[in-house]
């Protein structure tokens, strides 16, 4: 009783929170201090300056320019980041990070503290294995290693790096959290085995370990994804209570995580107004049609929490462009007027609103101190790929028209955002016609792309991979929904039903397939989540500055949990959890051996070698989702195929993220200084 009392509740259990400690000792691992695309300037400048109580970007703390920075927008003759509520979020790990640094290196903090991580996992591990003193001693070793050896390797980080770092941190815990958020969600519907192996390979065997270290939204929108997938799931069940650790209140557990979601989405619209919007809609027609039942108290009670959780979101755009409904992101961008903004010796910032009148001197430009020209980058950035180019036409929500002045007619941002829809429908119907092109590039193979996508900012490198090629896990999704799509056409009604009955009659054909059975609700949730952000970025993509789709990154939590829902791929982890592992494991080991054999004999570029990635990884997909439509038709009863065929495709995407993290695209200092000693030790491209 004592442990089950010291249990973090929201981890749900042990193996839980062992899931979201070797997610951040993973995501650890491989951090660099550094900034890989632009676009994080201007929200680290943001996050910067409203620790010392600007809202505005009153001062330069990160890079030498300001057209270096495509993420800022000018308002009233000030500038402001368009991404404020990732900059809110970070606040507390900036003012505690800023603590530590006064009494220690902030780089020696950095090691210190991954490796407590890593020893409280081994830990964790033993609690969840029954062996805890063991584990317990082997991490503690493990961990004074760990610091012994990185200590001489530190290599100092600058303490005006806090905001970099906090923003860093905020986006690998966001990681842990979607690890946690996905394995308790299949956990709930498949059981722990399914779970862990769903929660770990969240990280493992996605790109989201490649983009935990780089503050972008997205983490933090596939985390939210992550916990509402849970979130549904717990509230489908039939009516029942749960204990609240707040004073160990019993509240219906439909009405409350129900609200919560909806609270938790507009956390989402802070940080980017229109994912907000469409998970709203998404999870809103999910939720308002699955439910067992909904009563005016029930909307009441949803409309509240739309409106508290969409609160900081107008109350930022209120103080930024003084309209509710205009976010940052849709105020004018800086390069519209960056002739009137000119950058100090100390990094101050003077435009329209406070520059005088009087002396007229400006001591820099908007470039650099020694004359660069506005859109010259620093320099900090990754290199020579795309990340260089940053987000400066992020789709969508990108800056409206520069003459569009910020408005406080309370019915200008309506007009606004109608606007926006209407563009945004303009471009969905222009690019209407090349679907099957964008459709094939963005999901099934990469390759070059000339006549979708701009290669010059990547040195015409061809880096970007497409869905599948980067997840070739997915393929157990695709196998799956043929299977399933192949057993409904066939007529079993263990798939969903006749299409005759479903015709005739859909709303019995709903009770029966969605009403009675939880799991198949947070599926059709899932579903409508990935062709949601589909969707919404569809007239985007492909693009540069992606590498695996990152746009795509929030519906990454939603295949998984679909991929745990597929009865081949689940069966396999259930029944053959050693094989799994050890195949795991040796694909790993012989993929890194390959390619380091591969990188020293072809000596490949950067795009030669992410293509060679993209076509072992589509070939990976295939097989596993042979093997899944092979076992659907009762071809195949012995799971060892099908277990070896899930391993090796997990394992291809862990290859491919190493490899982009020690090889192919190195931005900044390692946090843990021995990874770059087996970085350097092997070396992949020649």
């Amino acid at each position: 009783m004592a442990d089950r009392l010291r249990r973090p509740s929201v981890f749900g259990d042990p193996a839980g929170l062992a899931v979201f400690l070797g997610a951040l000792s993973a995501v650890g691992a491989t951090w660099q201090v550094g900034f890989f695309i632009t676009d994080t300037y201007a929200v680290a400048n943001a996050l910067a300056n409203l620790a010392h109580g600007d809202l505005a970007i009153e001062r330069v703390y990160y890079s030498l320019t300001l057209g270096g920075q495509p993420g800022l927008v000018a308002v009233d003759g000030h500038l402001y980041a368009r991404n404020y509520g990732q900059a809110f979020l970070a606040l507390p790990l900036y003012y505690g990070l800023a603590a530590l640094a006064t009494v220690a290196d902030l780089g020696l903090l950095l090691v210190a503290l991954w490796a407590l991580v890593v020893g409280a996992f081994c830990r964790q591990v033993g609690v969840v294995l029954g062996r805890r003193a063991r584990f317990q001693t082997v991490g503690s070793v493990l961990a004074a290693v760990l610091v012994v050896t990185s200590v001489p390797l530190v290599d100092p980080v600058e303490d005006e790096l806090v905001g970099l770092v906090a923003l860093q941190v905020l986006s690998m815990l966001a990681v842990g959290v979607t690890a946690v958020a996905v394995y308790r969600s299949a956990r709930h519907v498949r059981g722990r085995r399914v779970g862990v192996a769903a929660g770990a390979g969240t990280v493992l065997t996605t790109p989201l370990w490649f983009w935990a270290a780089v503050p972008k939204r997205h983490t933090l929108t596939a985390a939210v994804v992550a916990v509402l997938l849970f979130w549904f799931a717990t509230s489908r069940e039939p009516s029942g209570q749960i204990r609240l650790p707040v004073a160990g209140r019993r509240v219906y557990r439909s009405l409350a995580l129900r609200v919560a979601g909806y609270l938790l989405v507009g956390l989402v619209a802070w940080v980017h107004a229109f994912e907000g919007i469409v998970l709203l809609g998404v999870f809103g027609l999910a939720d308002l049609t699955t439910a067992s039942t909904t009563s005016r108290r029930v909307l009441v009670a949803i409309a509240v929490a739309v409106t508290v959780g969409f609160a900081p979101f107008v109350a930022t755009n209120v103080a930024v462009t003084g309209d509710p409904l205009q976010p940052p992101r849709l105020a004018p961008s800086y390069f519209s007027a960056q002739d009137e903004f000119t950058v100090g010796p100390e990094g101050g910032v003077r435009g329209p609103a406070d520059q005088s009148t009087t002396d007229g001197e400006a001591v820099g430009t908007s470039g650099d101190e020694n004359g660069g020209s506005a859109g010259e980058d620093s320099g900090e950035s990754a290199g020579d790929t795309a990340e260089q180019a940053g987000d400066g036409d992020e789709p969508p929500g990108t800056a409206s028209d520069p003459s569009r002045a910020p408005s406080f007619d309370p019915f200008a941002g309506a007009v606004g955002f109608g606007e926006r829809v209407t563009s945004y429908g303009g471009r969905f119907a222009e690019t209407a016609g090349s679907a099957p092109a964008r459709l094939y590039r963005t999901y099934v193979r990469s390759g070059r792309a000339d006549a979708l996508t701009d290669y010059h900012v990547n040195d015409e490198e061809a880096i970007e991979l497409s869905l599948l090629e980067s997840n070739p896990l997915f393929g157990g999704v695709l196998g799956g929904l043929l299977a399933g799509l192949g057993a409904v056409v066939a007529g079993r009604r263990g798939a969903g039903g006749r299409l005759g009955d479903v015709a005739r009659s859909p709303r019995k054909w709903r009770a029966r397939v969605l009403a009675t059975d939880p799991a198949r609700r947070t599926d059709v949730f899932a579903l409508a989540v990935v062709a949601g952000f589909g969707a919404l970025y569809f007239p985007f993509l492909p693009l540069f500055s992606q590498l695996t789709v990152r746009y795509l990154l929030p519906a990454v939590p939603a295949l998984v949990y679909l991929l745990g829902r597929v009865p081949a791929v689940a069966t396999a982890v259930e029944t053959r959890p050693r094989l799994l592992a050890g195949w795991y494991g040796g694909a790993v080991a012989a993929g890194l051996l390959g390619l380091t054999i591969a990188g020293a004999w072809l000596e490949p570029a950067v795009g030669e070698a992410m293509q060679l990635h993209a076509l072992v990884n589509l070939a990976a997909c295939g097989i596993l989702a042979i093997a899944v439509l092979v076992t659907a038709a009762g071809a195949d009863r012995d799971t060892r195929v099908r277990t070896a065929a899930v391993a090796t495709a997990g394992a291809a995407t862990t290859v491919l993220v190493v490899a982009m993290q020690l090889a192919y695209f190195e931005y900044g200092t390692y946090a843990v200084p021995v990874v770059r000693l087996v970085a350097d030790a092997v070396t992949v491209l020649g």
